[in-house]
């Protein structure tokens, strides 16, 4: 009777924690190649790019961490002092709320981000 009963608790234990594992995981959309297709607004700033950049280019807009990134120009910059290279970002827009339905791509929330200096280059 006590085997029985440990082969019963035992079983019941083992089924149990394997239906915790085996339940299915909730998947997280894979943006990266979805496009966001509504307007984006207008500039809140116009900024001049200082100037001494060594290159200055435009970053397509794309997602980056789960947001959209409109459309900007980016300046590097490199201080002969100490070789250090210095990046501009001008200011855009960023989607952080969208619904990427079918036939929709649409942002719902779209947040400026002004023009700043950054040590790092990151392009999306």
């Amino acid at each position: 009777m006590y085997r029985y009963i440990l082969f019963l608790f035992s079983f019941i234990i083992i089924s149990t924690l394997s239906g915790c594992y085996s339940q299915k995981q909730p998947t997280i959309r894979d943006v990266s190649s979805a496009v966001i297709l509504s307007p984006v607004p207008a500039a809140k700033e116009t900024t001049l790019i200082p100037v001494g950049y060594t290159t200055c280019y435009t970053v397509n807009g794309a997602f980056y961490r789960h947001m959209w990134v409109s459309a900007h120009r980016v300046c590097e910059y490199m201080n002969a002092a100490d070789k250090r290279k210095a990046i501009w970002v001008d200011g855009y827009w960023m989607c952080t709320r969208y619904d990427l339905g079918k036939g929709t791509k649409a942002c719902q929330y779209w947040l400026w981000k002004k023009a700043h200096w950054s040590s790092i280059s990151v392009v999306y």
